[in-house]
């Protein structure tokens, strides 16, 4: 099968942007999907900020499990990072205050303490962005010595952001982590990978969460049965028929994407720390380093 994703060119422009004005900030704010909170650091972390106070942000916990939620800031915590969940959805002055409770736990020698944002496409650099915009002091665009493009903005008299853009892996090797990444939407799949990932995420759902599946999906147990593809009986289901009548199978698939990365489904995570470090099936998944 092809490649998962076509890869942007100017994700390696944004990989060189952040290194080169990393030197500028106190510690990296690394913005990470709380359904996916390991596989949602798929890029060079180790090697971008191995001398870099970072902070774990898990966003969107409004569509994780919350007990899932906690199990990764312990273990996050464990490994001697701070970890903490925040929900975008939310008042910017909130989000802002949110921002607030990181700001005195920065370590720094300056007036000002300045963090950078970090994370991979569609995890919510842009809401918190926008947030910190209405609910922070001003934008105030590029300081001299620093790369063009990356903007400054102020969340308080002593505390600054560097927004950044996406970052991801060039390569993404592991078709577990890849599927996550399509499901949450922060990746677009190429061909023939959404209804691998659907399906991927269907079963991964199935066996975290077998009650929850069971009550809320019409189409399950015929599924389950074999008597048609899931993506074909739903389709039937929920009436996406082609001109002759057929499953739509196509629209199906854009329906149960959707369903995934915007929490149609309910509150889920895809990932928890026992089962992707403990099940000896998912040995070889992590491909992301030691974190």
């Amino acid at each position: 099968m092809a490649k998962a994703i076509s890869y942007p060119g100017h994700i390696e422009k944004a990989k060189a942007q952040i290194n080169r004005n990393l030197k500028a900030v106190d510690v990296v704010f690394e913005l990470i999907d709380s359904r996916i909170p390991y596989s949602g650091r798929a890029y060079e972390w180790k090697s971008l900020f191995s001398n870099k106070e970072t902070v774990i942000v898990l966003t969107k916990r409004d569509l994780a499990d919350p007990s899932v939620t906690d199990q990764w800031i312990h273990y996050y915590r464990n490994k001697g990072k701070m970890a903490l969940p925040i929900s975008l959805l939310g008042k910017p002055k909130q989000i802002v205050a949110d921002l607030k409770k990181i700001r005195d736990s920065i370590p720094t020698k300056r007036a000002i303490r300045k963090a950078m944002i970090v994370g991979i496409p569609n995890v919510g650099k842009t809401s918190l962005v926008n947030a910190i915009k209405k609910g922070g002091k001003a934008a105030v665009g590029n300081f001299p010595g620093i790369t063009r493009g990356i903007q400054w903005m102020i969340v308080d008299d002593d505390f600054m952001v560097l927004d950044t853009p996406g970052i991801l892996y060039k390569d993404l090797h592991a078709p577990h982590i890849t599927k996550k990444l399509i499901l949450c939407g922060c990746v677009r799949p190429a061909h023939g990978w959404l209804e691998e990932s659907i399906e991927y995420g269907i079963q991964t759902i199935a066996n975290l969460y077998p009650g929850e599946m069971k009550a809320t999906m019409l189409t399950w147990e015929l599924a389950t049965k074999n008597e048609r593809s899931f993506i074909e009986q739903s389709a039937l289901e929920k009436g996406f028929l082609s001109k002759k009548g057929m499953p739509d199978v196509q629209r199906a698939l854009d329906y149960w994407l959707k369903q995934f990365s915007e929490g149609g489904m309910g509150r889920f995570s895809l990932e928890t720390p026992k089962r992707l470090f403990a099940d000896p099936q998912n040995e070889s998944e992590p491909t992301l380093g030691d974190v």
